[in-house]
């Protein structure tokens, strides 16, 4: 069984009739070495191998991984118990049978779209990646004009309220004023329906001609030249 979150493979074996039940793998193989596995560990479920299959000669013991897309092991070694803990890939120059041609030429062609899969995938975060920037860059600029109009508008409302307490003291002074000059009229309407005002009536108008009278009179004008010919 491959797991991806690890660098090895594990090796399970049947019961006395069949799968069931729980089982405890009898074999724990490494199947890459550290720096290719932490060379794919983009996290905890990535990084070992993915894929296994064996060949129909029951020899063969193929294996991918995002950075060893495909390895060929020996599975008479691990059968046999003789891998003394890691996986024995095959030496060059060992023959294959039809079947394992067979094989061969299906993982290559697996391999082949898998590369393919990640390359496109790889392509597409390069997008994403670009969007986001992209989208973070306007946000960006959103929020900083976002940011300005509020400005401007909390100086435009703080302007608003010094007009408004302007305004509100303007009209209690007008209400004043407006009082004061009814006031005023009020009093110069009673006063003027008095009994005392009008009593001496005779009296400020005597007053007014004697001062019409007793000023004093401009001195008449004297044309000399007209003096002369008389």
């Amino acid at each position: 069984m491959a797991d991806a979150g690890s660098p090895y493979l594990y090796v399970y074996a049947r019961g006395a009739d069949d799968w069931s039940g729980g089982r405890e793998p009898i074999a724990t193989l490494r199947q890459m070495d550290d720096d290719t596995f932490l060379r794919g560990r983009y996290n905890t479920q990535e990084g070992g191998p993915k894929g296994i299959d064996v060949d129909r000669s029951g020899r063969i013991l193929a294996v991918t991984s995002e950075h060893e897309p495909l390895a060929f092991y020996d599975m008479a070694a691990i059968v046999t118990d003789d891998s003394a803990g890691t996986l024995s890939p095959v030496e060059p120059g060992v023959s294959f049978d039809e079947a394992g041609r067979e094989l061969l030429l299906g993982a290559v062609v697996r391999n082949d779209d898998l590369v393919s899969r990640i390359d496109g995938l790889h392509a597409e975060i390069a997008r994403l990646h670009e969007a986001v920037a992209d989208s973070t860059t306007a946000v960006e600029i959103v929020r900083r004009e976002l940011g300005a109009r509020e400005s401007a508008v909390a100086r435009l409302e703080a302007k608003v309220a010094e007009l408004s307490t302007d305004l509100a003291a303007c009209r209690s002074t007008a209400l004043r004023h407006v009082d004061m000059v009814a006031d005023r009229q009020r009093r110069v309407v009673d006063l003027e329906g008095s009994t005392s005002w009008r009593a001496t009536a005779p009296l400020r108008w005597a007053n007014g001609m004697r001062q019409r009278f007793s000023a004093p009179h401009a001195p008449p004008n004297v044309d000399v030249d007209a003096d002369r010919e008389v």
